[in-house]
């Protein structure tokens, strides 16, 4: 059995709504709590490994918040002292920093895939110029990879595309070098 589960549920209701105790158990060697507040945000509630204390962490969902922008301290706290006390210790010393964290966290995910739906599209249109694949994970990621016959290329955050082309013939090359580095009339001259 759980020891202070009572303390830990009486606290999230101190906490008040939305807060509350979430009923989904995982199985674990360390007590374990979550109070939840049903729109993705989530304290975890950790004994410390082998002390009579209690860390409080923010929980920062993956499908939320940017894995890049999520640093956010613990608290600890004394499991024996009122379960009031321990919500008022929440409320004042954790939760402010945490929920501008996890909001900060949420807005950059949100950017993050913005630019995610740009790279997908010049990605798509490099894919329908060569007939290549795409390749890898790309869940609002900052870069794209496209491999075609012959090369590939990466499109990364700032619409920039770095190439990479083998066994061009001498001709192939000459034309790309052109292209890029010449005017439209000293290409015809060409």
């Amino acid at each position: 059995m759980l020891e202070y589960q009572a303390r830990i549920e009486q606290a999230a209701l101190y906490l008040c709504v939305p807060w509350k105790l979430s009923r989904l158990k995982e199985q674990s060697c360390i007590e374990r709590y979550e109070i939840i507040d049903g729109s993705g945000r989530g304290l975890s509630i950790v004994r410390d490994w082998n002390k009579p204390r209690f860390k409080v962490i923010g929980q920062f969902p993956d499908r939320l918040t940017s894995r890049y922008h999520r640093a956010c301290k613990s608290i600890g706290f004394n499991p024996e002292r009122p379960a009031k006390d321990i919500a008022v210790d929440i409320k004042r010393r954790f939760l402010p920093t945490y929920l501008e964290r996890f909001e900060q966290s949420k807005q950059a995910k949100s950017e993050e895939c913005a630019s995610d739906s740009e790279l997908k599209i010049i990605a798509d249109a490099i894919m329908k110029v060569t007939g290549g694949h795409e390749s890898g994970h790309h869940c609002c990621t900052s870069r794209r990879m496209v491999h075609f016959l012959g090369g590939s290329a990466e499109v990364t955050a700032g619409q920039c595309i770095n190439l990479t082309l083998h066994s061009l013939s001498a001709e192939q090359g000459i034309s790309i070098l052109a292209a890029l580095f010449l005017s439209p009339a000293q290409v015809d001259e060409c």
